[in-house]
């Protein structure tokens, strides 16, 4: 026969594993949740990227119907781009 002393020792071990499986418990259900959180924003944040990747391939169209390439004439920009340069250089000479 077990000894009522001995039997409180078990019954207080018992308690004590069932508190921690029990936040362990509570732990994994977080942990879950934030996983699936984690991975919303990762799928939304993928979304994102596309579209703003396919955004910047389409040329914009202005209200008067020209076709525009970021806002900017294509090869105006470079040469604009390449007179400053130089300007720039001019001014630190």
């Amino acid at each position: 026969m077990v000894a009522p002393m001995e039997t409180r020792g078990q019954q207080a071990r018992l308690d004590q594993h069932e508190e921690q499986l029990q936040q362990l418990q509570a732990d994994v259900s977080e942990i879950k949740s934030v996983l699936k959180t984690l991975e919303g924003d990762r799928v939304e944040e993928e979304e994102f990227r596309k579209l703003a990747k396919q955004q910047g391939k389409q040329p914009t169209t202005e209200s008067g119907g020209s076709s525009m390439v970021s806002g900017f004439g294509g090869r105006g920009m470079e040469k604009y781009e390449k007179g400053e340069k130089a300007w720039k250089l001019d001014k630190l000479n």
